[in-house]
């Protein structure tokens, strides 16, 4: 089983449609600890933690420069 999974978002379209949310669904309930998600077109990298299938706690690091 994973513990951290990290994807990378290739374009804003991507990243604003609906797959990062059910990507989050699927890797909460399957037991993982932590999910990134690094968005470059938005400049930023998004933290998940979860705790007993549920989220613990969300980050956003934005870019210093944005």
């Amino acid at each position: 089983m994973f513990r951290t999974c990290m994807e990378k978002h290739a374009n804003q379209a991507f990243t604003r449609s609906r797959y990062p949310v059910k990507k989050l669904n699927v890797y909460m309930a399957g037991g993982v600890g932590k999910y990134w998600v690094v968005d470059p077109g938005e400049k930023r990298v998004i933290r998940h933690i979860f705790a007993d299938r549920e989220l613990a706690d969300r980050a956003v690091f934005n870019h210093p420069g944005t």
